[in-house]
């Protein structure tokens, strides 16, 4: 046999081990266990985006639920009793607040900061859920209705994709804002101001970031429509729904920080002509002046103000009415519309997204004959079984099987 025939052999005997590979690849165990493997992380990305929108739903909506229950202290059923009216709580000194209005907190922050608290271990739970399940389902790159690729930059030829920035930004900053806590600005030092920093920082990457990547998601999006670039395929109507949401998001997000802004700080003395809160730093008139009072809770009050005094701490003195009543309660529910908004954004992508509708296979994807062989599986089962491959089979008819263990 020549040099020539030899090669020739050889190069026919090349292309029908690439045919063999080819179909094994598209019909075998090989194929089938790698749709299965791409089919399960999309149905993953959809179950965890919808595990954590609800548990950040149920987070946003039970701080704002329970800022209208303390603030209607005794419950909702003070609201229409005794002639439509509150229970009107005390101060530290034991006498209710001359303005005639219980506390408000400005922020959901500031409502849930103490971890104690019923508002504070629930929306400490849930919004830690929901960050982890947001992070873990990778939804950014497994959602056709979100998917942008790597080619789509934040800084247009450099620095991160807009695609990495919507898979951490949101959940990194709803950690920080779940996890560290802030206290009412009165009594605010420098380590306290550190970590409101952190807090706002993390609120800015939650809800502005996630509206940035969601706004490029929307303009990819359109222009994919025109054939110009590649985007995210959407829906009929999917596109102004997602629009809208977002919009009252991040409109929701400003308005709190123009209310955040224009709302006066507290003051420390009565008889200003601001509306605000009144924090003072208690004094021994004050320790002195509540032992006489009668009563079994003037012992409690004399204790946290013997406290007060101890660490230089402002306590409540009289609470905020008129025009800064109304800012702080603004700046309060903008900030729950802000955060409702943006997990409705998040649950409008999974109810959109294709993915969403994908049926796993009734079993799990057949293992190779060899490797059930390998593994100690019996003839008698392999053939019984129906698994594996024909092909496979064929040219692992000289392999020794052995029985079960």
């Amino acid at each position: 046999m020549t040099t020539a025939m030899r090669r020739r052999d050889l190069e026919v005997e090349q292309v029908r081990a690439d045919d063999f590979q080819q179909c094994l690849l598209r019909d075998g165990p090989e194929a089938q266990a790698a749709t299965y493997s791409w089919e399960l992380n999309q149905k993953r990305a959809v179950s965890l985006l919808l595990a954590g929108s609800v548990s950040g739903l149920l987070g946003f909506l039970f701080a704002g639920v329970l800022g209208l229950h303390n603030y209607y202290s005794g419950g909702f059923r003070q609201l229409w009793a005794y002639n439509k009216t509150f229970t009107l709580e005390n101060n530290f000194m034991g006498e209710p607040f001359p303005s005639g209005h219980n506390y408000c907190p400005q922020t959901v922050s500031e409502l849930v900061h103490d971890h104690q608290s019923a508002e504070g271990k629930l929306f400490f739970g849930f919004g830690l859920l929901a960050a982890i399940c947001i992070l873990a389902s990778w939804y950014p790159s497994h959602l056709r209705n979100v998917y942008l690729g790597d080619g789509v930059k934040v800084c247009g030829c450099c620095g991160p994709t807009w695609q990495n920035m919507r898979q951490f930004c949101p959940s990194i900053g709803l950690f920080l804002v779940t996890c560290i806590p802030t206290v009412p600005p009165a009594n605010r030092h420098f380590g306290e101001n550190f970590t409101v920093f952190l807090h706002t920082s993390g609120a800015i990457m939650m809800v502005g970031g996630y509206g940035l990547c969601e706004i490029v998601a929307l303009r990819y999006a359109c222009a994919g429509h025109k054939d110009t670039v590649a985007g995210p395929i959407l829906k009929p109507r999917e596109w102004r729904v997602r629009a809208a949401l977002i919009g009252l998001s991040l409109c929701s997000g400003i308005a709190f920080q123009v209310c955040g802004f224009l709302s006066p700080k507290p003051v420390d003395s009565l008889g200003t002509d601001s509306c605000a809160d009144v924090w003072v730093v208690p004094s021994k008139i004050d320790f002195e002046y509540v032992l006489q009072k009668p009563g079994g809770d003037h012992l409690s009050l004399a204790v946290r103000i013997s406290q007060a005094i101890a660490d230089r701490d402002k306590l409540l003195l009289d609470t905020a009415h008129g025009s800064c009543l109304l800012l702080k309660t603004l700046e309060y529910w903008f900030e729950v519309s802000a955060g409702l908004f943006m997990v409705g954004s998040h649950l409008a992508i999974w109810w959109y997204c294709p993915e969403r509708r994908l049926d796993l296979p009734e079993k799990l994807p057949e293992l190779a004959k060899r490797e059930l062989r390998r593994q100690g599986y019996a003839t008698t089962f392999i053939s019984w079984g129906g698994t594996g491959s024909d092909l496979e089979d064929a040219s692992s008819e000289d392999d020794t099987p052995t029985e079960c263990s």
